[in-house]
């Protein structure tokens, strides 16, 4: 079954499949960490293919095609069946599973589960602890992948499960060779660039610390006349927090979504990205990882990263060097960037270290390789 007037190839019955993706976003490929992760799930399982419930299908699937005509033809849209030949299911996100989870128990095929912060996921919340018992004593679990040691804690010492049944693997998984060699970086006397990239999951933004930065930016501008500008990419605009003196398309430039290679241009000219997250703002236990997807890209190009760590997530950057720890305050923000600025040259050394050692912890090999040795490993026996 497939989207009236679609050319996807339908999945069917007959279809033989050694790993099957169950998702609800992709292949859309704003996601750029489920396009890294799924394409290299198909180079390593040849009879690996994706099922998306993705309510824009249609319309996100032929710019995918487009750039990865070798991965095309293994993705349809899930039409309600899992094919009776299918060895193994894997889905990203709690959300994800808790939809699919019917139809992998109806058909009886083992799964493994990669559980992200977000995506439903939430610590000591009533609705996220049902949706996790419900998997992990599901007879067809097989195996969950965490990617930070919160979430790790959490599984093992809430559910019980042992560590033979977790693999951990710190963070997300990356596209590096979408990160240039030799980044190149704005001069001490260009004006001061900042970012702030993440996408809406409330109005205002509070749990992203959307506010925080627009207020940060706007008292910089009174501190710094005619050298701020300010670029915002995801689902933002002039009606999120009020401006000030921020003038549109002068001091601050609203991008929308956006994919590569935007990012490598916009990366290139900026100085650095301000992440000011609050944790339990979209309900109980509710967090994001350390650092996000966004972060994680702005830095693999050269930008130094201002971020709060309201979880205390962080045990591989160092503070001060890689990366400058804030608060989730208008005051912690400003004073932060104006004493990395009375250094000559500073900003450019952050952003340099913390280049360096992402791309040491982060490059796609190191973050697949365990993801991939889990679900080669994982047979039809608990």
């Amino acid at each position: 079954m497939k989207p009236a007037g679609s050319d996807v190839a339908p999945m069917t019955e007959e279809l033989s499949c050694r790993l099957l993706i169950l998702d609800d976003f992709f292949p859309n490929l704003i996601s750029g960490f489920r396009v890294a992760e799924f394409n290299s799930l198909f180079r390593a399982f040849p009879r690996s293919r994706c099922a998306s419930i993705s309510p824009e299908f249609l319309t996100v699937y032929p710019a995918y095609a487009n750039r990865y005509p070798e991965f095309a033809d293994r993705i349809s849209f899930f039409g309600g069946d899992i094919p009776r030949a299918t060895d193994l299911v894997y889905c990203v996100g709690l959300n994800t599973l808790e939809f699919y989870r019917p139809f992998i128990e109806l058909r009886g095929v083992p799964f493994v589960l990669e559980l992200y912060p977000g995506f439903g996921m939430r610590l000591d919340d009533a609705e996220s602890d049902r949706a996790l018992d419900a998997a992990i004593h599901s007879q067809w679990f097989r195996k969950v992948i965490v990617t930070q040691a919160i979430t790790f804690d959490y599984v093992q010492r809430r559910f019980h499960l042992p560590a033979s049944e977790i693999v951990f693997k710190y963070c997300g998984v990356f596209d590096d060779s979408l990160w240039p060699d030799h980044p190149r970086r704005p001069a001490d006397d260009a004006p001061l660039r900042l970012g702030f990239v993440a996408n809406k999951y409330r109005p205002g933004g509070l749990d992203k610390g959307y506010d925080v930065f627009i207020d940060a930016a706007r008292r910089l501008k009174d501190l710094l006349p005619n050298r701020v500008r300010c670029h915002i990419v995801g689902p933002w605009g002039p009606g999120d927090r009020p401006l000030g003196s921020l003038r549109p398309g002068r001091d601050i430039f609203f991008h929308g979504y956006q994919t590569w290679p935007f990012f490598s241009t916009l990366y290139s000219g900026i100085d650095a990205v301000v992440s000011p997250n609050r944790a339990h703002l979209l309900g109980r236990g509710s967090f994001d990882g350390f650092p996000t997807a966004a972060v994680v890209d702005a830095m693999a190009c050269g930008v130094a990263a201002f971020l709060s760590d309201p979880m205390s997530l962080n045990h591989e950057l160092r503070v001060g060097r890689e990366f400058v720890l804030i608060e989730s305050e208008v005051d912690a923000v400003v004073e932060a960037i104006m004493r990395v600025l009375r250094t000559p040259g500073e900003m450019a050394r952050i952003g340099e270290r913390g280049r360096l050692r992402v791309r040491r912890l982060f490059d796609l090999e190191s973050q697949m390789a365990p993801r991939i040795a889990a679900l080669s490993t994982v047979g039809s026996g608990r």
